[in-house]
This record gives C-alpha cells, sequence and structure tokens, in this order.
C-alpha cells in the first residue's frame, strides 16, 4: 500500500513537472509570437513613419534628410531579421523611389517658391490685371497639383503656361518679367509628371505590407504547430492523472487570459487606451465606404515644450475622451494614429462630410481641459479622406490645412496628373554626365577679369566652371540643383577647387576668385582640400585667393561660417559676397562674415543707366559697403554707360563683358 501510495505520488509529481514544463513551453511560444507580431508592426510603422517624412520633404521648403536616412538604415536593419528575399527586394524598390523623389521634389519646390517671389513683384511690371489673375491662378494651380493629381487642373495649367509661352507686350520689361515667369513654369512643367510617379509609388506598401502578413503568418503556422504539440503532450499528462487535468486546465484559463490582454494591448494605444495604427490598417480593410477623419492638436509641441510631457500626455488622454464623446450621429471608431493624430473612422456612403468637421472643430474649441491648476484651450485641424490609401490621403489634407491659415478642415481629391517624362529623363542625364565628368576629371575652369575702374588694370579672375555635355559645353551652374540633391555635388565641388589651385600654382602671377556655397564649407572634404593647401604652401598663394561666398543662400549657424572664414583669413585668403541683393541682404550679415569684398548682384548692375531705384539701391549699398571698409565690385557691366555710372557712384572694381569674356587659362598668355 505504501509502495502505491509512493508510486501514485510520484505520478502526481511527475505530471506535475510534465505540466509546468509543457505550459512554460507554451508560454515561451506566446511570447515569440507576441514578439513577431511586434517586429511585423514595428517594421510597418517604420514605413509609414518614411512616408511620412517624405511627405514634409513634398510640403515643406527646408527639411532634414537626416530622419529618412536613419528610418531606412532601421528598416534595413528591421529587414534583415526575416530571411525574405522578396521583402529585402520590396524594400529596396522604395528606397530607390525614395531616393528619385528626393532628386525631383527640389526643383519643383523651388519653382514653386521663385513664381512666388516674382509674384509678389508683377504690379511693379505687368499692369494687364488680366496677366496678373492669371499667374496668381496658376500659382495656386502649381500648389494644388504639387499635393494631388487632377487632370483638370493639370489641363488648365498646361493652358496658362501656354497663355504666358504666348504672351508678347510692347514694354521690353513686361516681355523679360514674363521670361522668368515662363522659365519657372517650365521647371515646374517638365518635372512634374516624373515626380509624380515616384511620388504615387512611394506610396504604394501593399507589396511590402502583403509580404509582411505572408511572412508573419508562415510564422504564426510554426508557431501553431508548437502549440498544438504542447497541448498534445498536455492532454496525455490529464489522462495519467485526473488531478493534473484540473490544474493544467486551470493552467491553460490563465495563460488564455494573458494571451487575449497581449491581443487587447496589441491593438489599443497605451496611453489614450483609443484603438491603435496596428488596429486602424485591419479595420478599413473591412469598410465599403470608410472616411476618415484625421484630427491634429495645433501646436501640441508648445504644450509639451511649456509644461513638460507629463502635461502633454494628459492633454492627449483628455483630448481623446473629447473627441470620443461628441455625438455626430453616426457611428465611428476612434483612433490615436501617432503623436497628437487622432482618428476617426465611419463607414457610411452618405454622410454630411462638413457638417461633421464643423461639428468636432466646434466642441474641441469650446472644450476646457484642466491639469495641475493648469486651464488649456485647446485647437486642432482636420484632413478628410474618402479615397484610398485613406491615412495617407488624410495626412495630405491635413498638409494644406496647416499650411493654408484660412482652413481648418480640408476633404482630399484626387487632383493629381501626370506629364513630366521628358523632364526627369533630362534631369538623370544630367546626373549621369556629373558622374561622368567626375570620373573623366573633365570639369573645365574657365576664368573672368575684375578689373580696377580707376587704372584699367585687371586685378583678379573669377574662376567659372564648365562642363562637356557630349559634343558640347555647358555652364555648370543648371546642373547644380540636380548635383545638391545627391552625394555626387561634394565629388564635383572637390574637382573644380582643386583644378583652381593647380591654376594658381601654375600661373604665378594669377589672382583667382572661388565661389563656394556653404554646403561647401559644411563639408569636411572640402575644409580638408582648402585647409591642406593653404597650410602647404606660403602665404603669398592664400593672399592671391577670394572665397566668394554666395549672399543668396541662408546661413543658419553663424559659429561654423565664422570659423571657417578666420581660419583661411589666417592665411590671407580675401572673403568675398557674391550676388548682393539677391537674396537674404543684410550688413549685419556682412559685418559676421568678415567680408573684405562686396560684389553687387548683375541683376542691379545692367540696367542702373535705366532704371532709377536700382541707381538709388546701388547707390546706398556701395555707401555702406564703403564706411565698413569694404571693397565695391560691380558685375555684369557691358558698356560704357554703366561703367561711368558704376565709376561716379564710387565702385572700385568691375566685371562684365565690357572688360572680357571668360577664357580658358590654357588659350592666354598671362606673363
Amino acid at each position: 500500500m505504501r509502495y502505491k501510495v509512493a508510486f501514485a505520488i510520484f505520478i502526481l509529481i511527475m505530471s506535475f513537472i510534465g505540466f509546468k514544463y509543457n505550459s512554460k513551453n507554451l508560454h515561451n511560444v506566446l511570447l515569440e509570437e507576441q514578439s513577431i507580431s511586434s517586429k511585423i508592426n514595428s517594421i510597418k510603422n517604420n514605413i509609414y513613419s518614411i512616408d511620412k517624412e517624405t511627405l514634409k520633404l513634398s510640403f515643406f521648403l527646408y527639411n532634414n534628410y537626416d530622419d529618412i536616412n536613419r528610418l531606412i538604415k532601421r528598416l534595413d536593419k528591421q529587414t534583415k531579421e526575416f530571411d525574405s528575399k522578396e521583402l529585402t527586394k520590396l524594400i529596396e524598390e522604395k528606397k530607390t523611389n525614395i531616393y528619385h523623389f528626393e532628386i525631383l521634389n527640389s526643383p519643383l519646390k523651388n519653382s514653386i517658391f521663385y513664381t512666388l517671389l516674382l509674384n509678389k513683384k508683377a504690379t511693379s511690371h505687368i499692369k494687364d490685371k488680366q496677366y496678373l489673375k492669371k499667374l496668381s491662378d496658376t500659382i495656386f494651380d502649381m500648389i494644388v497639383l504639387k499635393s494631388v493629381n487632377d487632370k483638370l487642373i493639370l489641363e488648365r495649367f498646361l493652358k496658362d503656361y501656354s497663355y504666358f509661352k504666348n504672351f508678347k507686350s510692347s514694354d521690353t520689361t513686361e516681355n523679360n518679367f514674363n521670361g522668368q515667369i515662363l522659365s519657372q513654369l517650365d521647371v515646374f512643367r517638365k518635372y512634374y509628371s516624373y515626380y509624380k510617379k515616384y511620388f504615387n509609388a512611394l506610396f504604394q506598401n501593399e507589396n511590402i505590407l502583403n509580404e509582411l502578413n505572408i511572412i508573419h503568418a508562415q510564422i504564426k503556422k510554426k508557431l501553431q504547430e508548437k502549440k498544438v504539440s504542447f497541448s498534445h503532450f498536455a492532454i496525455f499528462l490529464q489522462a495519467i492523472l485526473f488531478l493534473t487535468l484540473l490544474s493544467l486546465l486551470y493552467f491553460m484559463k490563465k495563460f488564455s487570459d494573458e494571451h487575449k490582454k497581449l491581443q487587447i494591448i496589441s491593438k489599443t494605444d497605451k496611453l489614450t487606451k483609443l484603438l491603435n495604427r496596428y488596429s486602424f490598417d485591419t479595420d478599413q480593410q473591412e469598410l465599403s465606404h470608410a472616411v476618415l477623419f484625421l484630427i491634429n492638436i495645433d501646436n501640441f509641441r508648445h504644450f509639451n515644450e511649456s509644461y513638460g510631457v507629463e502635461t502633454g500626455n494628459h492633454i492627449l488622454k483628455e483630448f481623446s475622451m473629447i473627441i470620443k464623446n461628441i455625438d455626430i450621429g453616426y457611428d465611428a471608431k476612434y483612433y490615436r494614429l501617432g503623436g497628437d493624430d487622432f482618428g476617426v473612422l465611419i463607414d457610411s456612403k452618405d454622410l454630411d462630410i462638413d457638417a461633421i468637421a464643423q461639428k468636432y472643430l466646434g466642441e474641441i474649441a469650446s472644450a476646457k481641459i484642466t491639469y495641475n491648476d493648469l486651464r488649456f484651450e485647446i485647437d486642432a485641424s482636420i484632413g478628410i479622406s474618402q479615397d484610398a490609401p485613406l491615412f495617407q490621403n488624410a495626412d495630405i489634407a491635413l498638409k494644406k490645412v496647416k499650411s493654408d491659415k484660412n482652413l481648418n478642415y480640408y476633404l482630399y481629391d484626387k487632383r493629381y496628373g501626370e506629364q513630366i517624362k521628358e523632364s526627369i529623363k533630362s534631369n538623370i542625364e544630367k546626373i549621369s554626365i556629373l558622374k561622368n565628368s567626375i570620373k573623366d576629371n573633365s570639369v573645365l575652369i574657365c576664368l573672368q577679369p575684375i578689373v580696377d575702374l580707376d587704372s584699367g588694370e585687371v586685378l583678379r579672375y573669377e574662376a567659372l566652371s564648365r562642363i562637356v555635355n557630349v559634343d558640347k559645353i555647358d555652364s555648370i551652374f543648371p546642373y547644380l540643383d540636380v548635383a545638391k540633391t545627391s552625394k555626387i555635388y561634394i565629388d564635383i565641388s572637390t574637382q573644380i577647387i582643386s583644378k583652381c589651385f593647380d591654376i594658381l600654382k601654375e600661373y604665378q602671377n594669377v589672382n583667382i576668385s572661388i565661389n563656394l556655397s556653404i554646403q561647401d564649407i559644411l563639408s569636411d572634404d572640402i575644409n580638408r582640400l582648402i585647409t591642406d593647401f593653404l597650410d602647404n604652401n606660403t602665404k603669398d598663394m592664400g593672399e592671391r585667393i577670394t572665397f566668394e561666398l554666395l549672399e543668396s543662400e541662408m546661413i543658419e549657424d553663424f559659429n561654423i561660417i565664422e570659423e571657417f572664414i578666420m581660419r583661411v583669413k589666417a592665411h590671407g585668403v580675401k572673403i568675398a559676397i557674391d550676388d548682393f541683393g539677391s537674396g537674404y541682404s543684410n550688413f549685419e550679415y556682412l559685418v559676421k562674415l568678415h567680408t573684405d569684398i562686396l560684389k553687387i548682384d548683375g541683376s542691379l548692375i545692367k540696367d542702373i543707366h535705366e532704371n532709377r531705384n536700382n541707381f538709388l539701391i546701388v547707390s546706398h549699398i556701395t555707401k555702406l559697403a564703403k564706411e565698413l571698409g569694404m571693397v565695391v565690385v560691380a558685375e555684369f557691366v557691358s558698356d560704357e554707360e554703366v561703367a561711368k555710372i558704376v565709376k561716379e557712384l564710387g565702385i572700385d572694381l568691375a566685371q562684365g563683358y565690357l572688360y572680357g569674356k571668360p577664357f580658358y587659362p590654357e588659350k592666354k598668355d598671362f606673363l
């Protein structure tokens, strides 16, 4: 009997040990299943983040590309965790689309930006009211086309483009101004269709999401097989001993409850308890007439920065309850889609969208949120979409609201068009030509004299770059915008500066002005090239160099630029500001940069004998520059009449066709 009891106890103990072992393995499988789901969701969220950051490039004039590169590196790392060639291929395609989009986005934004600047000046150049109205309408169409794909607006833009192309006036000023407008419209027209091609391709994530779902399903299947095997083992143990069966059922229920909790957690936002982005992606696919209201808290960053993250989190929780308790007359699901973005998803074919949007805005504006004796009034903006992909389109609509002070909600509509294959081909060809020039070291340097107006003596030469394009030679200027959107700009700039240094070594009597961009100064490679050259040569060599900085480029960090300038000036280098009067004209700017030479932009000089306003502007610039101890240079001096005026104004030096066209140094004897 004692042995039977001992045997029964032994069986009970072994059954319990077997159950615990089986339960632990089952728990590990569940955790592994949760981990895989989390990783899959993380990849999806990272893809949406990349899409969002890429949209910023489209909607904002200046944006940091580092955020996209950081997200892409994270995506590459996440992708490697899954051994899927197809997923890797799809991610590479997305990265390629982003690369092409980055290249094309810049010229379109610049075209709109400069057209807006020209529009501000239009009334002083154009008297025709119909022209002015059509210009404003065309700019609006360009802005809309940048964000929306609509055939009618594209046709209207092309019709307006033809109007400006065929515009003729008896007034030379109007024709010249129209030429400036047309050049910007032409850039937009040429680049637009390729831009839209890659823009649309960027957000086609269906294949990636399908592949992720396939991978997820395969892994879940394997995990399910493990779960089944453990369950069978559990049943075997239960058959051995009824007590083991009861214990196993107890623990199975416990684990089942935990698993349900995990499922709930994976579908809801931890802070607000609303459904999360993963749930939204699943829910929208089940609706036949889905409408998404994407609600964003205006200036939410202010709350976090001014009152702390804890206060910001409280506002988010309260805000989620406010929108959820607003009675809109329809069944809806509520989501936190990220940061301070909230979604309301409604399935209805006949929906009064305007009334609902106004209802939300009114209720939100009247609501008050209090926290720690603080009272906050909240405003919101709403982007709305009925068209798939819902979130991306609603986000585009929301960006339009944020950029237009007259809007507080906007319904996305299909106004995108496609028309720019010729331009994109030209852009890609330019990149190819630049790459070949770098490879072959074939960039050409020509020089244009800068003369003393009193003596007529040539004091220095400005180095101008030329690039070989098949059977012709082009100015490098049209290629630079494309180069700056890619990684080849520093390579081409390195070649130009190196060749200028070679000319200085070969022609001992020549002083050279070399153009530098802010991007050059911020480059470690360019800094190293310049520093090595100056350190390895005498101060006499440095005194023969003038670095011309483009005044039209915005400087965000004066400390870095000032450090560079002081370093090169220690070697005798002079600093000139080029094209003064064309961009961010500011005499404080000149003082901070320790400027030696001020070059007045040719647009102010070339018609100074006919344009009283330009005469006055140049006169004041010259006077102030001289008082600051700067040498003043006039650009675009093309005839004796202009030369006489700039000399009378006290300008020191001049540059232009009157004194010499650009030439290649090997074709002229300097000695």
